[in-house]
């Protein structure tokens, strides 16, 4: 099994970030309100989320920040973890899994 995580970078003001999960349809969650503060907001609604590999190259594209995928085994262990890279199919060989 793999899980594919993109995490925008820290110079990505917190509510673009979410506005970019939003329109990705990658959340469900309300906006947040008008009188939070950034750190308040950034407590709540994390920068790193699971996604799927075409979504984690569309933001490495316009927002840079970092993508990986970790895999794991058929009995759940932590097998490995793989760098998202804009060339290339980012595929593992990972047949067993």
């Amino acid at each position: 099994m793999r899980v594919t995580y993109y995490e925008f970078p820290q110079q990505t003001p917190i509510r673009k970030a979410f506005n970019a999960w939003k329109e990705a349809g990658l959340t469900d969650m309300p906006d947040p309100p008008a009188g939070m503060t950034d750190e308040e907001v950034e407590a709540c609604w994390p920068r790193r989320r699971i996604c799927n590999v075409r979504t984690a190259k569309k933001f490495l594209r316009k927002y840079g920040g970092h993508a990986w995928t970790e895999w794991f085994e058929r009995d759940g262990g932590f097998c490995d973890t793989t760098e998202i890279r804009l060339e290339g199919r980012n595929r593992g060989s990972y047949n067993s899994i």
